[in-house]
């Protein structure tokens, strides 16, 4: 039987694509090589405008409010708490079961969920593409369909060779789980917060995190090349990140080897996410951003211009040919490419690329906590969507930052605010 549409893959992208696309009258087959409930690596930062414009979830998906964010440096630190202007900064999330609840929506609503399947080949031809898979069984099967999603993340870009795609550059990352009491959380993590610490000791290109859950946290560090050695070490040498560790053990997930992952994250989006029956979605289409770690919505929101481009395409009777599906990567670069992910070029260049230390970042953390104006516009960075909004928020953010500066510092610092507010 031949299907509207494949997707490959059931992490963010491909399991909110197969929602929206029944929704939408499609006919989907998705196909996800891991069993449901295995681990998946991610900060779990879910930011307040994560919530907007789609479907609504369940209590249960999440694992806390996130109301309190710490952001360290070496020498200083600030922690921002939402409820001082009576809100919250978004939900933090466990992978596998934010995953699942949408891959089980999908499958209620009419969605064909082959997990634990294996994709051998996949072949785009002119008039349809055929999904080689192998099951958990060893049986092989063929799967058709008018259009492929792919949605597989960075480990698949094997695939991405296979069928001509360009790859999106990656970064590397180490997510460590751990386990605690909810009163080392309450006290040593400062409420459950979101921590954020720059140093560049630790790592060059990236921040240090931990993200607080119910009883567990995970913390993790970005950079070119990372590796689970280098993680324990910052975690054991650096006094200030140590003491956030005191009275924790690791914790493994079902899925995980150890406690410790090391994974890909992409820092920029490729140029062409489409082509013949062919959409290009989530971190297979470089849609993150390795200064805020943060991958889901973009994953989500690109899974909602598929979707929507393929429906205009039914609508107007045409073919999903590239030229027909090149509206998608219009959609991608409106609201996701010139807005939040230009937000993140612009922070990573002013805090790790204009500078050998952390001084613009301490500043940072200085003037947060001194500066309520600061703290408050940070937590509408939380609460604003990007997608739809015209206000430059990390611009208003920068002048507020530069202003904390001495003045005898302004003048070599100028530079770097003004290459920061002109990054496109």
């Amino acid at each position: 039987m031949k299907k509207d549409i494949i997707i490959a893959g059931g992490g963010a992208a491909g399991a909110m694509a197969a929602w929206f696309a029944v929704e939408k009258g499609f006919d989907v087959s998705l196909v996800e090589m891991k069993e449901r409930g295995q681990y998946h690596p991610c900060s779990g930062v879910y930011p307040l405008h994560s919530l907007r414009g789609f479907p609504p979830l369940p209590d249960s998906v999440f694992e806390r409010d996130m109301v309190t964010m710490r952001v360290m440096s070496p020498t200083n630190d600030a922690l921002i708490d939402a409820r001082e202007f009576k809100t919250t900064l978004g939900k933090i999330i466990l992978r596998s079961r934010f995953d699942n609840y949408m891959i089980d929506v999908a499958e209620k609503k009419g969605a064909e969920i082959r997990d634990r399947t294996r994709i051998t080949k996949i072949e785009v031809k002119p008039d349809q593409v055929s999904v080689h898979v192998k099951d958990s069984n060893d049986a092989e099967s063929i799967i058709s369909g008018d259009i492929l999603f792919l949605a597989t993340g960075t480990s698949g870009l094997h695939f991405h060779d296979q069928l001509g795609i360009e790859k999106p550059h990656l970064v590397q990352t180490v997510i460590g789980e751990f386990e605690c009491t909810e009163d080392h959380i309450e006290h040593a993590l400062s409420s459950g917060a979101y921590h954020y610490y720059v140093n560049k000791k630790i790592t060059g290109i990236g921040p240090f995190w931990i993200t607080c859950r119910k009883d567990t946290f995970n913390a993790g560090i970005i950079d070119y090349k990372v590796t689970k050695e280098r993680f324990v070490e910052a975690m054991q040498k650096d006094p200030r990140v140590k003491s956030l560790f005191a009275g924790s053990k690791e914790k493994v997930w079902p899925g995980q080897k150890s406690a410790y992952t090391t994974t890909l994250i992409p820092c920029a989006p490729i140029k062409t996410p489409y082509s013949n029956r062919l959409l290009v979605l989530g971190d297979a289409a470089g849609l993150a951003q390795a200064f805020y770690y943060e991958g889901v919505w973009e994953a989500r929101e690109s899974a909602k211009y598929a979707v929507d481009t393929i429906t205009r395409l039914r609508e107007e009777h045409k073919a999903p040919t590239a030229d027909n599906l090149a509206d998608y990567k219009k959609s991608l670069a409106r609201n996701l490419v010139n807005k939040f992910l230009r937000s993140g070029r612009k922070n990573s260049w002013l805090f790790w690329q204009a500078q050998p230390d952390e001084t613009l970042w301490y500043y940072f953390c200085d003037a947060m906590q001194k500066n309520k104006d600061l703290r408050a516009l940070i937590v509408k960075c939380f609460e604003a969507d990007y997608a739809t909004s015209d206000v430059d928020l990390d611009f208003k953010a920068g002048e507020l930052i530069f202003q904390s500066i001495p003045m005898l510092r302004k003048v070599l610092y100028a530079p770097h605010f003004l290459k920061a507010g002109s990054i496109k």
